[in-house]
């Protein structure tokens, strides 16, 4: 081989390696800047998500205070004026539902991919959640509206003595107060309340391991041992609850220092 055809050989391989890399380079940046978008697309969807968790959990304790504020004057007064009446006299008494907001109800929630199954599960609970409560507030304003437009139409039309209609007035606004305060503020706002805490919780701490660190953590198979794959499928399906326990004490423990607030 002469020096000549040597020389030709190196020129017509830098040639063609001077074109791959042409090539490449402008694909690998386009690829590395990619990777870069989503991440960063990634975090502040992740920011997103921790802000409207914790602004619904203070919306929610906002619509409780409305609502014992609601039982405590302007429901109170209303019992106390129909306690008043005499056994002669029709009771026409009223007041009205305080209105609840629903700006807390947000569907984005459920488009984002937060890499993790169940973190996307848990938004999906928070959202049917909230939804779940604003319907039972909903449902609770529609009885109480029956409720006196019922007892008004019955003062009325004078369909029973004044000291039956004031009877049954009395008899449905307690059992309406009960519901409200046993269902509303209490069964309802915990499950909401528990939900939203714990998944914002998760949220935080997913935030801070990243993707991989959390899979391994939470859902890594490698180095165990399984009998069959029975037991490997039964492990990975446990995932949900290794992390409930994982998480546990902490939601109970910021629970509980919301609750404190909220009493103050």
């Amino acid at each position: 081989m002469t020096m000549s055809t040597i020389i030709g050989a190196l020129y017509n391989w830098q040639t063609l390696a001077g074109s791959a890399i042409g090539i490449i380079l402008p694909i690998t940046f386009w690829y590395a800047k990619e990777l870069y978008e989503a991440k960063k697309e990634h975090e502040k969807n992740l920011i997103y998500l921790e802000k409207y968790l914790v602004n619904a959990v203070n919306s929610i304790y906002d619509t409780r205070c409305t609502i014992e504020k609601f039982l405590n004057n302007q429901f109170q007064k209303l019992k106390e004026s129909v306690e008043a009446r005499g056994d002669n006299c029709y009771s026409v008494d009223y007041t009205f539902f305080p209105f609840i907001g629903t700006e807390f109800i947000d569907h984005k929630i459920l488009s984002i991919n937060t890499k993790s199954g169940y973190l996307d599960n848990k938004m999906a609970l928070v959202l049917r959640n909230l939804k779940d409560f604003t319907v039972s507030i909903d449902d609770s304003r529609r009885q109480f509206t029956h409720t006196v437009d019922t007892n008004k139409m019955m003062a009325l039309q004078k369909l029973n003595l004044p000291s039956v209609q004031n009877g049954m007035y009395k008899k449905n606004l307690k059992e309406f107060e009960e519901m409200i305060r046993e269902t509303i503020l209490d069964k309802n706002t915990k499950t909401v309340i528990y939900t939203l805490v714990s998944s914002n919780i998760v949220l935080l701490e997913f935030s801070k391991m990243g993707t991989i660190k959390w899979r391994r953590k939470f859902a890594r198979v490698s180095f165990r041992y399984f009998k069959n794959k029975k037991e490997l499928n039964k492990f990975k399906e446990s995932a949900t609850d290794r992390i409930g326990r994982y998480f546990k004490e902490k939601i109970d423990k910021q629970i509980e220092n919301l609750e404190k607030d909220y009493k103050k």
